[in-house]
C-alpha cells in the first residue's frame, strides 16, 4: 500500500505528521524519544521514520488505524514493533 507523509510540523515534544495510506489518513505524533530510539545517530529524516512506523502498523497492527496515532503505541500493540521499524529503516525501503 502506498504511504505518503503529506506534512511535518515540529512541536515542543516531537513532531506531528499528516500521513495518507490508501484511502485513509491519520495524524501521527512522533516524540523526540521515539525518533532517537529509531534513529539513534539522528541522520534519518523524521518523515522516513514516520513512514516506517505507519508501514509497520499497516502490516502488523490492528485492522483499523486510528485517525490520531502516537508512534509509541506501536510497541504496545505489536510484539517486536521497535525491531520491525528498525528493519524497515535499514532495509532500503525508503
Amino acid at each position: 500500500m502506498q504511504v505518503e507523509v503529506v506534512s511535518e510540523q515540529e512541536e515542543e515534544n516531537g513532531l506531528k505528521f499528516s500521513v495518507t495510506f490508501g484511502e485513509q489518513a491519520c495524524e501521527l505524533s512522533l516524540s523526540w524519544a521515539d525518533y532517537n530510539l529509531w534513529s539513534p545517530d539522528g541522520t534519518l529524516p523524521p518523515a522516513i521514520v514516520a513512514d516506517a512506523v505507519v508501514r509497520v502498523m499497516l502490516e502488523h497492527g490492528p485492522q483499523k488505524i486510528p485517525i490520531r496515532l502516537d508512534a509509541s503505541i506501536l510497541r504496545r500493540l505489536i510484539d517486536g514493533g521497535d525491531q520491525l521499524v528498525h528493519q524497515h529503516l535499514g532495509g532500503g525501503n525508503h
